[in-house]
């Protein structure tokens, strides 16, 4: 397990010289051993679009029935005299 975590990171370079830079780890798993039990966590946390996309197909949903409303009636047009 710790070659596999060994082998999954790169360096990334952010600046100074070419060869100068961080290793960090390209998987979304992490592990490590702690006593006689190996942990595992998730690095990169999966973002929740569905409330975002429930949330504007409701306010769509009010724009269509404000719209589908019949208008209002227009003031009398003066004429000029």
């Amino acid at each position: 397990m710790l070659c596999y975590k060994h082998k999954t990171r790169q360096k990334k370079w952010e600046r100074g010289n070419a060869f100068e830079g961080e290793y960090t780890s390209l998987t979304d798993i992490n592990f490590y051993l702690k006593e006689d039990m190996i942990h595992v966590t998730e690095t990169k946390f999966a973002r929740r679009f569905g409330d975002f996309f429930i949330r504007h197909i409701n306010k769509f949903d009010d724009l269509l029935e404000n719209w589908s409303l019949p208008p209002a009636a227009a003031p009398p047009a003066k004429s000029a005299s």
